[in-house]
């Protein structure tokens, strides 16, 4: 059987990957999270052996190899499996991996999607579920952003690391999938992002309206990650406001600086959307690389989760965040940092706090020429709300590309 999405296809186990699954199954460095990791390959062809199909037998199991679409050399680089867990109850339980060289970039998200609409369509499944480590944040993500719902902690369940650990335990059922996978046309992720200036109230009731439309929950939860700890929460009331003011109350801080808490930021993508404040964007992105936050982030949007950003929080949306040191007002990178690659999630750059002058675009210009990336000047109050393939903008903002240009003022 093979499935195939976006960016991976996932096919069934065959005698010809068992190699590379017994490779992978006693890699201790994959399996960090586990109680116990098999050490002997052959044990594991064994294994997967056995849940070779057989004429007239049901299986106990699938397992599929991940396989990128544009690699020519059709290398492995993960699995995703799935057990029965209580056959009469048509319940299964899924596992996944991906190698570290690719995680980070969404393959294991889609590939856990596309078992999930096997189990759902083909095998007709009515639940299925997935377990992790508590102190694993990837797995956890990975659930949630596939929509499953962590319905309990089981307490002190795994001995690990010479201590008792949590154990979560999340499920979907068959009724959740579609709800849960917001598919587009041809059957492509939606991706929703809110980029703004500033926020700025009483500024444009249009935009305010439209990121309200964005939730489809009555009363959704925001996250709210801050540039660098904002110990007296002075930046975050001001972010509460402007959310209660649309109608949103539940907002949560979430510090990956001083007060970071790994086990607690977890939750954070549990949230149906997440905002990235404003601020030095060297040091944001510094923290976001810091705390391995940026493939985490990239999964949560490519799984349907909402990113908002302000300033800076834009900016880290696009390819890099070059675009920061830039100009008059530009960050001070007092962090030495070098790498400047972000999110990637857009194909342009974002240029907050335009002045609203030819002069501003006439250097925008000249920026786009030498960087070959379109750019999109925004004034504060204003903004660009991306949900799926179409992008639509609010207020005085200003597309500059020294091939084209255009703009809008709402």
């Amino acid at each position: 059987m093979e499935f195939v999405g976006e960016k991976v296809r996932i096919t069934t186990v065959t005698e010809l990957d068992l190699d590379f699954i017994g490779q992978l199954e006693c890699d201790a460095s994959i399996w960090n999270f586990e109680e116990t990791v098999e050490t002997d390959e052959e044990k594991v062809r064994e294994k997967y052996r056995s849940h070779f199909a057989v004429v007239d037998e049901k299986p106990y199991a699938y397992d599929f190899v991940i396989r990128r679409l544009n690699d020519p050399e059709d290398t492995p680089i993960g699995i995703v499996q799935m057990w029965s867990y209580v056959d009469y109850r048509k319940s299964w339980e899924l596992g996944f991996a991906v190698l570290s060289e690719y995680a980070g970039n969404g393959y294991g998200s889609e590939a856990t999607r596309l078992l999930l609409q096997f189990a759902f369509q083909a095998l007709q499944a009515h639940k299925v579920v997935g377990m992790c480590n508590s102190q694993n944040v990837r797995s956890a993500a990975l659930m949630q952003h596939v929509g499953m719902t962590r319905e309990a902690v089981f307490q002190k369940e795994l001995w690990w690391n010479n201590q008792w650990t949590d154990q979560y335990f999340f499920s979907i059922l068959d009724s959740e999938l579609s709800q849960s996978n917001r598919i587009g046309e041809g059957g492509t992720q939606m991706t929703t992002l809110v980029l703004l200036s500033d926020l700025v109230f009483e500024s444009n009731d249009t935009l305010d309206q439209r990121i309200r439309s964005l939730f489809n929950s009555e009363q959704p939860s925001i996250g709210y990650i801050p540039s660098c700890s904002d110990p007296d929460r002075k930046y975050f009331q001001h972010t509460r406001r402007y959310y209660n003011q649309i109608g949103i109350d539940n907002i949560h801080y979430y510090d990956l600086d001083l007060e970071y808490d790994e086990s607690r930021f977890n939750s954070i993508f549990e949230c149906d959307a997440i905002h990235l404040s404003g601020g030095n964007t060297f040091y944001f992105l510094s923290l976001l690389q810091k705390r391995n936050v940026l493939g985490l982030l990239r999964s949560y949007v490519k799984s349907g989760g909402i990113l908002i950003g302000v300033s800076a929080g834009s900016i880290l949306t696009t390819p890099t965040i070059e675009i920061a040191g830039y100009g008059e007002d530009a960050d001070e990178n007092n962090v030495d940092l070098k790498d400047m690659k972000a999110l990637g999630l857009v194909d342009f750059e974002f240029a907050p706090h335009w002045d609203g002058s030819e002069d501003a675009l006439d250097s925008l210009k000249e920026y786009t020429r030498v960087n070959r990336m379109a750019v999109y000047a925004c004034q504060d109050g204003g903004g660009l709300v991306m949900d799926g393939e179409s992008v639509d903008l609010y207020g005085n903002v200003r597309l500059v590309d020294h091939r084209e240009s255009g703009s809008v003022d709402e």
